[in-house]
């Protein structure tokens, strides 16, 4: 299992405003990830590898936003894209990864940044699994 612990400026609002979050994943490969909070015993948040969720979408992350994360803007050190999971109206068949609504890490920096790409689509889930596994 994979996990590490990282800060936000700003509080989760889906976490009830927690900074001190754990992102866990079952393994380093693994598609999806758990966002939980260190400060409430809210359920976790459902998040996706935007890499491996949706290998079709594209995310760059800014240079403000590599500064906001404490790494280098123009530098190598790795970040981490994730998409939140959403069931739009309560109904499970219409569940997807929301990539307008992201959560940037930096795992040996220990901090995060919640950020939005206004635009940017629900990718259902069965239109994932339609797709077959993703190669990443």
């Amino acid at each position: 299992m994979e996990t590490y612990d990282v800060t936000f400026p700003e509080g989760v609002s889906a976490l009830g405003g927690a900074r001190r979050c754990r992102i866990c994943r079952l393994a380093p490969e693994s598609t999806v990830a758990l966002l939980r909070s260190l400060e409430s015993d809210l359920p976790p948040l459902l998040l996706g590898c935007a890499r491996r969720a949706c290998p079709g979408v594209v995310v760059e992350i800014s240079a403000d936003e590599r500064a906001a994360l404490g790494v280098d803007p123009e530098g190598t050190e790795e970040t981490r894209a994730f998409f939140r999971l959403v069931i739009p109206d309560g109904d499970p068949l219409s569940a997807g990864f929301d990539t307008s609504r992201l959560v940037l890490t930096a795992p040996t920096r220990g901090t995060a940044l919640e950020t939005s790409r206004p635009g940017m689509a629900l990718v259902p889930l069965r239109a994932l699994n339609d797709a077959g596994p993703s190669e990443a």
